[in-house]
């Protein structure tokens, strides 16, 4: 597989989405226990890998990896890759194509082969996955934990990131360059040790757009409970951007990345929900969308995951692509 293409470090745009996907296997219809998404990745070519999850009651709980071609690009159909019987709770694709899943207790090395392994005992889980180069992170909730993958074994993490909290973001640029985000703030690693970013946001997600450019959405550490959008780097500290008021809700921002040129975020709650643009401090909404907090991901083009939909979009056009579930049903 293709490595994914470098994304321009320009800051140009901002969107924010707040989308969901509750869909049955069996029914095509909205269903709170059905096939959901746990993470979507895109590469080179447009191409959507998914990883799904179901929820249903009455079936054993499934995992899927699913590549959707990019209808931009010729479409097609979608193609289960991977299959597994531990739902997936986040996934990671290698620059070199190669994939890391999670499941409630086992991580999933996809690369031409397939590996598993069990990592957590008792209520503890696997909540996120990010690497750079050989070096692989997994971070562990309740309680927190980090583990990094060396020469095939699961060893601590540098001395000196915080477990009081549980990881609620992980990414970075490079090797010597990772950013993690918790409740209690922001702490970078420089590939010798870790040190707290002054002027983080508290329960924080992160969009890595560079070494230098990095946006955060994530609550006030002076004033409490306010959500702002911040842009900032290890070196600087962040500065707030623009706060959420226009948003008016008790909710907060979900995940955040970079894709078309522009930095793209979730909105996960409340009546205004939907697509927005955030352009010189203006934020104007694009698109409405209702439902509950969703996925998004994106290169060249834009992945979104609407409803029962899956949805797509070059800049100008959106397009509905029809999920696996939908394909397999017209057979």
């Amino acid at each position: 597989m293709a490595a994914p293409r470098a994304t321009a470090s320009a800051h140009r745009a901002c969107y924010v989405c707040g989308v969901s996907v509750y869909v049955s296997n069996t029914k095509q219809i909205p269903s709170p226990h059905a096939w959901t998404f746990a993470g979507l990745q895109v590469d080179e070519s447009g191409a959507c890998y998914a990883a799904e999850r179901n929820g249903l009651r009455d079936i054993k709980p499934k995992g899927l990896l699913v590549r959707y071609p990019n209808p931009f690009a010729g479409g097609g159909k979608p193609e289960v890759i991977y299959e597994a019987a531990d739902p997936f709770q986040h996934m990671w694709r290698a620059p070199s194509g190669g994939f890391h899943l999670l499941g409630k207790k086992h991580h999933f090395s996809v690369n031409g082969t397939f590996k598993s392994k069990e990592i957590t005992k008792g209520a503890q889980k696997l909540l996120r996955v990010w690497g750079a180069g050989e070096r692989v992170i997994l971070a562990l909730g309740y309680p927190a934990a980090y583990l990094e993958i060396v020469n095939g074994e699961y060893v601590p993490l540098a001395v000196g990131l915080s477990t009081a909290c549980a990881c609620e973001d992980l990414t970075g640029s490079a090797a010597d360059d990772i950013y993690v985000a918790d409740e209690e703030g922001i702490t970078h690693f420089d590939g010798k040790e870790w040190r707290a970013v002054k002027g983080a946001p508290k329960g924080a997600q992160l969009a890595c757009v560079s070494r230098d450019e990095v946006f955060a959405t994530g609550i006030d550490p002076e004033q409490g409970r306010v959500f702002a959008i911040y842009r900032g780097n290890a070196r600087d500290g962040f500065k707030g951007l623009v706060r959420a008021e226009h948003l008016k809700n008790d909710g907060s921002f979900g995940r955040i990345f970079h894709a078309l040129g522009a930095v793209h975020l979730i909105q996960t709650h409340g009546a205004d929900r939907g697509l927005y643009r955030l352009s010189e401090g203006e934020v104007s909404k694009l698109m409405g969308i209702t439902g509950f907090a969703g996925r998004v991901a994106g290169s060249d083009v834009l992945w979104v995951e609407n409803g029962i939909e899956l949805l797509c979009f070059d800049g100008t056009t959106w397009k509905q692509v029809p999920r696996v579930w939908q394909e397999k049903s017209k057979a």
